[in-house]
């Protein structure tokens, strides 16, 4: 009975899909930490970019469901010192769920998971891997707004929530990473 059930709700999912969308994505990262052991005073900021992209599926004329994938970069820098920096460059997978308005108008939200690619510290002009000492997956929290035009361009602003430690246990430094993107 479940399998004649799921059956039926996938194909009329499947069959009320209206239109659906691929594309390229990119823009800026503006990403800070938080977390018991963060000092925002010591602490900065950092830019960083993200290029990737998305599918779009309209499952109603107002719900669709976007899965993504984008390469990006994280970090920050040292409030005293802008040439004391961490960088992190990750693998993005996001699923958004978005409701979506006739004039273009969206908003949403969706589990992230970040697989790391390369961590970095940089002082000066020495660059060390970090590598060992950063978690190798993450997982954020996703809400999003933006506007669809209808020529098939799009503007948006995104905030990724962190969920999980940045840092390995053994580290010893609880740190959770927010990165605002547009």
């Amino acid at each position: 009975m479940m399998k004649k059930f799921m059956f039926v709700a996938l194909l009329s999912m499947s069959l009320g899909i209206s239109q659906a969308q691929i594309g390229v994505k990119g823009g800026m990262n503006i990403s800070t930490w938080h977390g018991d052991d963060v000092d925002a005073n010591t602490l900065k900021s950092a830019a960083g970019f993200y290029l990737g992209m998305f599918y779009n599926i309209n499952a109603t004329h107002h719900f669709g469901i976007e899965p993504q994938v984008v390469y990006s970069t994280t970090g920050v820098k040292a409030q005293d010192d802008p040439n004391d920096r961490d960088r992190f460059s990750y693998i993005d997978i996001t699923a958004l769920f978005k409701w979506m308005a006739k004039s273009g108008f969206f908003f949403g939200g969706g589990p992230e998971l970040d697989f790391l690619l390369s961590a970095k510290h940089k002082l000066g002009d020495v660059d060390t891997d970090i590598k060992d000492g950063v978690k190798k997956t993450y997982f954020y929290l996703a809400v999003v707004t933006g506007w669809d035009f209808d020529c098939g361009f799009g503007v948006y602003t995104r905030f990724n929530f962190g969920l999980t430690k940045l840092f390995e246990d053994d580290q010893d430094f609880d740190a959770k990473q927010n990165v605002l993107q547009f």
